[in-house]
């Protein structure tokens, strides 16, 4: 946590001392902890209580870290765009490989009907598989039958 400490200036509504933090110096800016700012404080501009002439309507002034701030923020946005720039200009578009035409068959299930270049119609390969199940399960009992008559 940021260490506080106290500024020394008062508030300019006459509050009482105003409240500076590691943090809040960086960002230019001074706290009135008074309970008639809305009922938990306020802060105030750091350059504008030092020179005694507050005027909420006037242009923040910055400090040296949020000018560094600035500064890194833009480069980082320029090298973006430079990179994107670069991508786009080095990016080809690749060439789409054409279809290959389906050709219609018999549908795999033994209904008869063409399909429209699949293995079945549809909801016929519910049907095939339906099939298959009911011939696996026949065969296994046709299994089990011929074992039990050859240990009788």
């Amino acid at each position: 946590m940021a260490s506080t400490t106290q500024f020394g200036a008062l508030c300019p509504e006459g509050h009482g001392v105003l409240i500076e933090r590691e943090d809040w110096t960086r960002e230019g800016v001074v706290w009135c902890s008074h309970s008639e700012h809305g009922g938990n404080g306020r802060f105030y501009r750091d350059q504008e209580v030092k020179t005694g002439t507050f005027n909420p309507a006037a242009p923040r002034v910055k400090s040296e870290w949020q000018i560094e701030q600035d500064i890194k923020a833009a480069t980082q946005a320029a090298v973006r765009e430079q990179l994107k720039e670069s991508k786009v200009a080095t990016k080809e578009p690749k060439p789409k490989a054409p279809r290959k035409a389906k050709e219609p068959i018999a549908c795999k299930c033994g209904c008869g009907e063409m399909t429209k270049g699949g293995r079945f119609r549809p909801g016929h390969d519910a049907r095939y598989h339906s099939a298959l199940a009911k011939e696996q399960a026949a065969a296994a009992l046709v299994k089990e039958q011929a074992e039990a008559e050859e240990t009788f």
